[in-house]
């Protein structure tokens, strides 16, 4: 299993799309900067500089990010026969779907905490560290700012995988990469307008954890919206994990 996830990585590191992700997401993070430079406001410093980023990064960017991965790691792998390719050796189509989850959540996590060491320099080089790190209105520590960054970027993998689990399922459904995008896209945004809409729904709406989930563990604040979050992660995740091995054990591989 740990060759299977280390080769998923791979081919991900030099199909070249880690350094296009990186370069979008430091783009994203130099618009504050400009603003900033041309309207003469600064409201922002090094430690702080991270958290400006954590709702758009989560709620749009990286969930974009992970449908072009699975789109990219399924779909596309089935049209050009990589995926029975790596079914002709001794590995069960189990196996191989189990460790394109692991590696899913392997490169979200690193490219979340890369969009936070991202923030941290581009914060401090224009705006200076600054000399409190202070959140929903509490002051914390240097060192207790930096642990509570990490841990907010960190622990939003969690509902982002259980997405990429829908996105997977997804993908064993169409020969087109394309479609798998536009298809996972409308998805998003009709779930997350959906959530908007009708504020009852939002419990059950994945979308809704995006940018909410960590902030609530983190900080321990209204449990039952933790434990409901917890569940609907689970839900999603093992959900469509499951019904993602069900349809790509029956499914024909020659493409």
């Amino acid at each position: 299993m740990g060759n299977l996830v280390k080769n998923e990585i791979i081919k991900f590191i030099f199909t070249r799309k880690l350094y296009a992700f990186l370069i979008i997401l430091s783009l994203f993070q130099l618009l504050p900067v400009v603003g900033s430079l041309m309207f003469k406001i600064n409201i922002f410093n090094g430690q702080t500089y991270p958290l400006n980023f954590l709702g758009l990064v989560t709620s749009w960017i990286m969930p974009i990010f992970m449908i072009i991965l699975c789109a990219d790691m399924v779909t596309e792998e089935y049209l050009n026969g990589t995926l029975a390719l790596s079914l002709a050796h001794p590995v069960s189509r189990t196996s191989l779907m189990t460790a394109k989850a692991i590696s899913l959540l392997v490169i979200m996590t690193f490219l979340l905490l890369s969009t936070l060491l991202i923030a941290y320099v581009i914060g401090t080089l224009f705006f200076g560290w600054g000399n409190s790190f202070m959140i929903q209105g509490t002051t914390f520590s240097t060192f207790n700012g930096i642990l509570l960054n990490i841990g907010l970027y960190g622990i939003s993998a969690l509902p982002l995988i259980a997405f990429g689990m829908v996105v997977m399922f997804i993908s064993l459904q169409f020969n087109s990469g394309s479609v798998v995008t536009g298809v996972s896209i409308g998805l998003m945004l009709i779930l997350t307008l959906g959530a908007e809409m009708v504020p009852r729904l939002q419990p059950f709406i994945i979308t809704t954890y995006f940018n909410t989930f960590s902030y609530s563990l983190l900080f321990f604040r209204d449990l039952p919206n933790i434990l409901m979050g917890v569940k609907m992660i689970v839900l999603y995740g093992i959900g469509f994990y499951l019904a993602s091995i069900l349809v790509f054990k029956k499914r024909d591989l020659v493409c």
